[in-house]
């Protein structure tokens, strides 16, 4: 059987994944960590067993976000019969093997062809992980022995292990030798030696019932006599305790009421008139005082009203401008100090101009050079410049090319001492560039240095044929044209600043500090011109805003008497917000600003003023204006707020004075209606009327407190008066005598006390022959003793069968184990000993242990224990590879040669190892089909070198 082709829909990290077609024989899985070599070896596993677990949630392979998870592979059987397997996963497992033309539902059942062969026995003997080279698992090795030996492919037939302890434990619930556990056969005879016990006290209760029978019919005669009497003394004392103070209640109730039957027609008068009468007259003073109170109040919001007049109102009108204007407060200030700021500036500016023009120019600067200073056009001065420099540059090369062919011609055989010379002026020109701390030195240095190197290259050239003549005019001729090209570029220069008085040694060797010299000048008039501009600017601002000022001040109705009334208490008064209302405008000579220095330049003086008269009135600056409309303007919002604040609470005035109005009329109408009710009483005067009224009501509280207690203490009160009324049509005696009533309490009592023990002791004997009627008879007790002791020889003959199945199941096993375990032991160390080279020949398992292993040296007699410790790691994973490759042979189903799965076996091995390993692993491809899968790059160039694989690569 081997795998033709492979394909993953949705499994794990595989989706749409399909394998090559595969070959028989060795196939190489190569791919990086995660790339799925793990989930192809699982896949593998699920195909011919099925999903486990087969829950859609629980699953590891369902892919996230998939709504199945889903495989198939193509197999091939022995007799070349081609099989499809197909497996999905969803919220069920459904399964599907396609032969030929039929389709067999698989459900989550494994293959037919491996079906023999649990799961967990393929994970260890075929499916071949790293992590799982070591001893196989308990539960599979037993079941790997089972296959082995004697249950080879029987499904049906048990563990050995399993049936012999389940008979042990079969007998051993029967009967045990020591005393430990409860096995039947102990707990029968613990039965039997209880029965015994209980025959005798059978015989022994069977008396007692026959006397408790008897004692109960007498406390039963008894108690009813008790009851009786209990009756009788519980109606006497409940005449005389309950019904007796109930009837003299509800007599003083009737008494009560009869008396203060009149008070009914008066409840509309207060609980004490003449108090209330009081309480009247002081409300009503303190209403009349109030009221004086809220008149005055009155006239004081009505005078606030007109606190608020016409010019108060024209200040609103105008607010927002007035705000805008106080806004624009700080602006003036910063505008004026910034007047400052730019005439310090200007000057600063000035003087650096003429310090700089002194250094550049002829004579220093003058007014008159602005204009022709302004023309100049520094990018193409820059050009000028630049185009000089590189003029004068080939000029001089070409100028020590010409004397350096002048010198070689004219020397003739001198010319061997050219070299060294031309090596001194370089190495010169070195030296120079290493030890230069300017920018002129280092290029002054890389010039030499090219002038040596010049040198040599010309006498390399031409040193050797001094006649050539024609070579020193060419030079000559270059030389002079490369000097008309300096001076037209000298001239260039001269001409771009023409008008412009530099000094003549700079202009000779114009250079790039000439072109910073002159752009900084440029810079300087370029500062001063725009500082101008900005005065200009900010002097057309203030001149505006003062305008402003003064035309709202106008609007305000402020007139000139007025604003300077307001303007002289303004500047002799400190504002709330901190600083002085007068304005901080600089007065400079007249109110004239006027502009110095360098304006001449421009044409224009620059003037402005900024303070004017209002209405003829003394000067005051536009800041001590702005001031005064925003202090009038405060003061009106507040005259305007007080004034509607004032309208306002007069409205809740008038309405409070009529409630106060309308209280004082309820109150003398209270007062007159209680007066003419308490002359309807009886009485001499008020005050007697006042308290025989206080008096009746008194009485009725409490006729109507004694009635309220007796239903709440009496739920059927209406039942105990129809009592009192039927003993009273009786003529029954409603006086009681004490002493009497405590001789019948005292009777009751000790009858409920003997009531109780008697109703006690009629339980207890009831339940005393309950139980002894319920127990069983001497009959039963013997019929029940005879049984067990059957029960118990039965139970001995079945202990001696079962231990003695177990015995022989045990020794046949044993025997059977001897003759056919060794040969897969033996086959495994042929494996062993070729991967090892003859190292390690034998494996054994260790004498009464079958879990454990021991292998053999081929130059010892003492055999080595497999375990770590004992062995290399690489040598332990070759042991139990060993011992799996055995198994295989030994445990294909139905002559079907499985695939075999080998995941990283060989990583640990040494380069001699592996290449027997190759060798065995070659074997093994001719007789099944061999899945290596693994990560290396090494492995991979060494297996396919070695062997014939085909590679399958995964996630590449």
């Amino acid at each position: 059987m081997r795998f033709q082709r492979l394909k993953a829909k949705a499994f794990g990290c595989l989706k749409d994944w399909e394998s090559p077609p595969l070959k028989p024989g060795l196939i190489l899985v190569f791919g990086r960590n995660e790339s799925g070599k793990s989930t192809l070896f699982n896949l593998i596993t699920t195909l011919f067993y099925g999903w486990t677990p087969a829950n859609k949630d629980e699953n590891p392979f369902v892919p996230w976000g998939e709504v199945e998870a889903a495989c198939e592979g193509e197999l091939v059987l022995k007799e070349g019969e081609v099989v499809t397997v197909i497996r999905r996963l969803r919220s069920t497992s459904t399964g599907m093997l396609l032969r030929k033309d039929n389709a067999i539902d698989l459900r989550n059942r494994p293959l037919s062809y491996v079906e023999v062969l649990p799961r967990e026995v393929f994970r260890e003997v075929y499916a071949v992980e790293l992590s799982a080279l070591k001893f196989p698992q308990p539960r599979a090795w037993e079941t790997m022995q089972q296959l082995l030996l004697g249950g080879q492919f029987s499904s049906f037939i048990r563990p050995v292990h399993q049936v012999t302890g389940e008979l042990e434990e079969e007998a051993n619930r029967l009967w045990r030798p020591d005393r430990r556990g409860k096995p039947r056969a102990k707990e029968i005879g613990e039965r039997i030696s209880e029965l015994r016990a209980l025959r005798d006290e059978v015989r022994a209760r069977e008396e007692g019932l026959r006397q408790a029978q008897a004692r109960l019919a007498e406390c039963r005669r008894m108690l009813e006599e008790k009851i009786a009497r209990k009756s009788q003394l519980i109606a006497y004392i409940d005449r005389c305790e309950r019904l007796n103070p109930v009837r003299k209640k509800l007599k003083r109730v009737q008494e009560l009421k009869e008396i203060s039957a009149y008070v009914a027609n008066y409840d509309d008068l207060p609980e004490n008139p003449a108090q209330h009468l009081k309480n009247i007259d002081a409300q009503l003073e303190d209403l009349e005082g109030q009221r004086d109170r809220l008149e005055s109040k009155r006239r004081q919001l009505e005078s606030i009203v007109q606190s608020f007049t016409q010019q108060d109102q024209q200040l609103l009108e105008h607010g927002d401008d007035i705000k805008l204007l106080v806004k624009a407060y700080d602006r003036i200030r910063a505008d004026q100090e910034e007047l400052k700021d730019l005439e310090f500036d200007i000057r600063s500016k000035e003087e650096q101009l003429k310090r700089h023009a002194s250094q550049v120019l002829v004579g220093g600067w003058k007014a008159e050079l602005t204009k022709v200073l302004e023309a100049v056009d520094t990018a193409v001065l820059k050009s000028a410049i630049d185009s000089f420099r590189q003029a004068q540059e080939r000029y001089q090369e070409q100028m020590n090319r010409v004397e350096a062919l002048k010198i070689s011609i004219g020397q003739g055989t001198g010319g061997k001492f050219i070299p060294w010379l031309c090596g001194a002026i370089c190495m010169l020109g070195a030296l120079g560039l290493i030890l230069a701390n300017t920018s002129e030195a280092k290029f002054l240095s890389v010039f030499i240095a090219l002038t040596g190197i010049i040198l040599l290259l010309v006498w390399w050239f031409f040193g050797k044929k001094p006649t050539e003549h024609l070579g020193v005019k060419l030079e000559e001729k270059r030389l002079e044209q490369l000097h008309e090209s300096v001076k037209r570029a000298s001239a260039r220069i001269k001409t771009l600043l023409n008008g412009v008085p530099v000094i003549p040694q700079r202009l000779e060797s114009p250079d790039s500090d000439l072109l910073l010299d002159i752009d900084q000048l440029k810079e300087l008039l370029y500062c001063i011109r725009e500082n101008l501009q900005r005065k200009m600017t900010i002097a057309d601002r203030i001149t505006q805003l003062e305008n402003r000022t003064l035309d709202l001040l106008k609007k305000c109705g402020l007139d000139k008497s007025q604003a300077g009334k307001n303007l002289e208490w303004l500047y002799g008064n400190q504002r709330d917000d901190g600083h002085s209302g007068r304005g901080v405008l600089p007065s400079n000579g007249g109110n004239d600003w006027k502009v110095k220095g360098f304006a001449c330049l421009y044409g224009d003086a620059i003037q402005g003023d900024y303070r004017r008269p209002i209405n003829g009135t003394g000067s005051r600056d536009v800041l001590g204006m702005i001031d005064l409309l925003q202090v009038m303007l405060q003061e009106a919002e507040r005259h305007h707020q007080d004034a509607q604040n004032a309208d306002g609470q007069l409205e809740d005035l008038k309405r409070e004075l009529c409630k106060v109005d309308e209280a004082i009329e309820r109150l003398q109408n209270e007062k007159s209606y209680i007066l003419s009710r308490l002359n309807e009483l009886p009485g001499e005067n008020i005050d007697a009327k006042v308290k025989g009224l206080i008096r009746a009501r008194e009485l009725a509280r409490q006729a109507d407190s004694i009635l309220e207690d007796l239903k709440r203490d009496y739920p059927d009160l209406e039942g105990i008066q129809r009592q009192i009324m039927e003993l009273a049509q009786k003529d029954e005696e409603w006086s009681f005598d004490d002493e009497a009533l405590a001789r019948a309490k005292a009777e009751r009592d000790q009858i409920e006390q003997e009531i109780n023990a008697l109703n006690s002791e009629i339980g207890t004997l009831k339940k005393e022959i309950e139980i002894g009627m319920g127990q069983g008879n001497m009959d039963e007790i013997e019929s029940e003793i005879a049984l067990l002791e059957m029960e118990l020889k039965k139970i001995a003959r079945q202990r001696d069968k079962l231990m003695l199945i177990r015995n022989v199941i045990l020794e046949a096993e044993k025997r059977f184990r001897e003759e056919h375990q060794p040969d897969v032991l033996k086959k495994a160390g042929r494996y062993l000993s070729a991967i090892t080279d003859g190292r390690y020949t034998h494996l054994f398992t260790k004498e009464g242990q079958q879990d454990a292993l021991l292998v053999k040296r081929f130059d010892s007699q003492e055999l080595i224990e497999v375990k770590e410790g004992a062995l290399s790691r690489g040598t332990l994973e070759q042991v139990y590879l060993s011992l799996r490759l055995a198994f295989m042979e030994h445990l294909d189903p139905g002559g079907e040669h499985l695939p075999a799965f080998l995941d990283e076996v060989f990583v640990n091995w040494d380069g001699f190892r592996l290449d027997n390993g190759f060798a065995l692993l070659k074997e093994l491809s001719r007789q099944r089909q061999v899945f290596v899968f693994t990560c290396h790059d090494w492995l991979v160039e060494r297996l396919t070198s070695k062997l014939d694989a085909q590679v399958v690569e995964l996630g590449m």
